[in-house]
């Protein structure tokens, strides 16, 4: 019985980091895919990764959706890898995985690249490390969702703002300056 137990917890991760091989259904968005496991469709959330929302009309979230989307549509091969820290699936039902694209990691290329950022960890999963390392980098780089454009965009929002609200007040100040003139005006005129 020791020897069966010892083997078993010696072959254990083996399993659950085997790869398993699926086919191309969709693409969702930067970090959701639909796959064909065993005949039938699934969505899979990818794990450790949060893109821009294309929907929330996020700032980078059509160019992470299109990364994505171009890299599982021209893929020879997708292979989704489970994490044993992991829950199989989210509170939505999606699965969580790991998603290879011809032997490439797609949730690292995604940090690494800037469409994404680590997100939505709630254990030590399996490359949590690495992609932290390449989200810093791409940081550093200001790649993506990382660029100086999102907070000139941002800046120039603000800036917009400042200028509606000082011209509000300048016209409200105008205004009431007017007013206690021609009060004055007519004070003196009796």
């Amino acid at each position: 019985m020791k020897k069966l137990i010892l083997v078993l917890l010696l072959i254990f991760p083996f399993f659950v980091y085997a790869k398993e091989e699926v086919k191309y259904s969709k693409c969702v968005d930067g970090d959701t895919i639909k796959v064909i496991r065993d005949k039938k469709e699934i969505t899979v959330r990818l794990l450790a990764v949060d893109t821009p929302e294309v929907n929330k009309k996020e700032y980078y979230a059509k160019e992470a959706s299109n990364y994505t989307c171009n890299k599982i549509k021209n893929a020879k091969k997708i292979e989704l890898e489970y994490d044993s820290k992991s829950n199989e699936t989210d509170k939505y039902g999606r699965v969580l995985s790991w998603v290879y694209v011809d032997d490439e990691l797609l949730n690292d290329e995604i940090i690494k690249n800037g469409y994404g950022k680590v997100a939505y960890l709630y254990a030590k999963y399996k490359y949590v490390d690495i992609l932290k390392v390449h989200e810093k980098k791409a940081q550093v780089s200001q790649l993506g969702i990382w660029s100086n454009e999102k907070v000139n965009n941002n800046l120039s929002l603000w800036i917009v703002l400042l200028l509606i609200i000082v011209a509000i007040i300048y016209a409200l100040y105008k205004f009431r300056i007017k007013k206690q003139l021609k009060r004055l005006i007519k004070k003196c005129k009796i």
